[in-house]
């Protein structure tokens, strides 16, 4: 009886290490700092109306400072349990971003297979982020010279209940779909019967051949809201957006191309750092730019070269077009007319490899945006941006 007991709690654990060994976990992160300048000031009809300068320490400029936890377990027949929770920080401060959430990056959990793709759900990037995001010699990295800022959110955007999949490379082609279908009913007595819905669809496709890399992706999605049975019209709309573009890679130097357009409205209602002049310029303040008559186009040149094994450097250039053919004030419905906005981003970065997990860096970044409106588009606004810095990123 006693071997029969001594040969259970041997097969148990034996079991035990098994199972443990068929699970990993790792803590990872990165911590980026540095120092730097961003100077903003907004013109409108030759009149300062409003600027902005920041001199100091920096917080996430090379890569958005996180820690995370992510792990896999072996279910047998190649396919894996998967997870990942991930929170960002500011590092000057030691303050959560993505307003205050926990995991606000990414919390997702789902199966994978080296056969079959991969399959997650929670809050994650859209899939156009990866097929696209790789494409720009920034990533959606280095602050102004990310392409984010001028392809805002078209290409990519973290959003909460996405069900999205990958599909594995055949003969290097690719594939993806993400998915959000969130409705939502708020009803007492005493208050109105809101009633909103939310849905979105994704697809990417993605090819890598040799010296040669390309990516596509398109986006629909539909926002409606109702109060008491009465549609809200602020909050009505049925937008898209496409991207696409490539690399080459010459050996000595990569070239970068990406195209892209959104149409009747904007993805999250993000207009990139030309956000920044309808924002703060007084004359657009009562103007609801997010709606069915609005058309963005967006472009990118890039070259990236690897000097030596440790340094290789970075430049870009994006441009971009707001237009709006007949902007109206919602507090009386007045049509003001159409209003444009050009965007041009000019970057350049340096980045020497201190090891495979610490790397320095230097940016330098100007921006220009004018906008042309009012009656018979006769008044002008400009936007400058600059910004300049150097920083240490650790990857752990």
């Amino acid at each position: 009886m006693n071997k029969s007991i001594l040969l259970t709690a041997l097969l148990s654990t034996v079991a035990t290490a098994t199972q443990a060994e068929e699970t990993s976990v790792t803590l990872y992160g990165v911590a980026d700092g540095g120092y730097g300048i961003t100077s903003q000031s907004i013109k409108v009809d030759g009149e300062k109306v409003w600027s902005n300068r920041t001199i100091g320490a920096r917080s996430g400029v090379q890569a958005g400072n996180r820690w995370g936890l992510k792990g896999s377990h072996d279910l047998g027949n190649g396919t894996a349990a998967i997870f990942q929770l991930e929170s960002g920080f500011d590092l000057n401060d030691g303050t959560s971003l993505q307003g205050g959430r926990l995991f606000g990056r990414r919390a997702v959990v789902g199966l994978t297979s080296n056969s079959w793709g991969t399959v997650t759900i929670g809050r994650q990037y859209s899939v156009a982020d990866d097929f696209i995001a790789k494409l720009d010699p920034f990533g959606i990295s280095y602050s102004q010279a990310s392409f984010t800022r001028t392809f805002a959110d078209s290409v990519g955007v973290r959003r909460d209940n996405v069900i999205k999949y990958l599909s594995p490379s055949f003969s290097g082609f690719s594939f993806g779909v993400s998915l959000i279908a969130d409705d939502t009913q708020n009803y007492t007595s005493t208050t109105n019967d809101v009633k909103t819905r939310n849905a979105a669809v994704g697809v990417g496709f993605g090819y890598k051949n040799g010296p040669i890399m390309l990516g596509a992706a398109y986006d629909y999605e539909r926002n409606k809201q109702t109060v008491n049975g009465m549609t809200n019209p602020r909050y009505n709309k049925s937008m898209s957006s496409w991207v696409l573009g490539g690399t080459y890679d010459f050996e000595v130097v990569k070239l970068h191309l990406i195209y892209g357009q959104q149409h009747n409205g904007v993805i999250s209602g993000n207009f990139g750092l030309a956000g920044t002049l309808l924002k703060e310029t007084p004359h657009f303040a009562a103007y609801n730019f997010n709606s069915q008559r609005v058309r963005t186009q967006s472009w990118l040149l890039g070259l990236s070269s690897k000097i030596t094994a440790s340094d290789r450097v970075m430049f870009s250039y994006q441009g971009g077009r707001i237009k709006h053919s007949s902007l109206v004030v919602p507090s009386n419905a007045m049509d003001v007319g159409a209003v444009r906005v050009n965007s041009h981003i000019w970057s350049l970065a340096y980045v020497h490899s201190l090891s495979k997990r610490t790397l320095f860096y230097g940016i330098a970044s100007y921006g220009q945006f004018k906008a042309k409106f009012g009656a018979n588009n006769t008044q002008r606004a400009k936007m400058k941006s600059t910004e300049v810095g150097v920083g240490l990123t650790h990857r752990f």
